[in-house]
C-alpha cells in the first residue's frame, strides 16, 4: 500500500500571506491542528501547528501578523504519493517523531497530508 492511497482529497493550506487570524479560522472550521504554508506555486514552504500559534501569541504576536513567522520552516518532511506507508512510518520516526508528513508530487508541489501515526 502507498502513501497516495491514504490521501482523502486535497489538503487545506495556507498562502504564504495568511496571518495569525486566518490560521486560527480554519483550525477551528475545520477542527484541524496543522496547516501547510505553501508559496504561490504549491510548494511547502512550512507548517504551523496549534503550538506554534499559542507560542507566537503567548510571546506578543498579533492575530495579524504573518503565519508564515510563528512557522516550523524546516527541513519539512515529505514523501511522494508512490512511496510505501512502511517506508513513510520509518521516515516519520527518523524525522524526530513527527506526526504527518507532507506528500508532494514530482515537482515539489503539495498533493496532500499523511494521517497521522494516531489517526
Amino acid at each position: 500500500m502507498n502513501v497516495g492511497s491514504l490521501l482523502k482529497g486535497g489538503a487545506l493550506v495556507l498562502q504564504s500571506n495568511a496571518t495569525l487570524q486566518e490560521t486560527v479560522r480554519i483550525m477551528a472550521e475545520r477542527n484541524v491542528g496543522l496547516l501547510p504554508i505553501v508559496d504561490d506555486e504549491g510548494r511547502p514552504l512550512a507548517v504551523i501547528s496549534e503550538r506554534d500559534v499559542i507560542s507566537a501569541l503567548a510571546a506578543g504576536a498579533s492575530l495579524d501578523d504573518p503565519a508564515l513567522a510563528a512557522a516550523r520552516r524546516g527541513p519539512l518532511i515529505t514523501v511522494t504519493p508512490d512511496v510505501d506507508v512502511h517506508e513513510a512510518l520509518v521516515k516519520m520516526r527518523q524525522g524526530g517523531g513527527v506526526r504527518h508528513l507532507l506528500v508532494v508530487d514530482k515537482e515539489g508541489r503539495l498533493v496532500g497530508l499523511s494521517p497521522s501515526e494516531t489517526s
